[in-house]
């Protein structure tokens, strides 16, 4: 959805812009705390703040400190953040070539 919407949205930098992002940040934010709950781990006042302000901080916070030192979890995360950015690309190409061959694009 993503890739196509980045084609309807206007150029410029709008706040439509973060409204878009607001999903993703949540569903992250989301995953964290359902993972603390099934692990049974309390997330401090401080990882909630960060994962809430400032999410790319704040994951590798929390994955360290509920997992321990486990690579394993932040490279699967960068891997499915590759795959999803990967995704992004793609459609946002496809729905280009499809808007210009269909004439949306001017």
């Amino acid at each position: 959805m993503l890739g196509i919407l980045i084609w309807i949205l206007p150029q410029e930098e709008t706040p439509m812009d973060s409204l878009i992002a607001l999903p993703l940040l949540i569903l992250g934010i989301t995953w964290c705390f359902v993972d603390a709950d099934e692990r049974g781990f309390h997330i401090g006042g401080f990882t909630k703040l960060l994962l809430v302000f400032c999410f790319l901080l704040g994951f590798p916070v929390y994955v360290f400190r509920s997992a321990g030192v486990r690579f394993k979890t932040l490279a699967m995360s960068l891997v499915l953040a590759t795959a999803m950015g990967a995704v992004f690309c793609v459609s946002a190409s496809v729905s280009f070539l499809v808007g210009d061959w269909l004439g949306f694009l001017d």
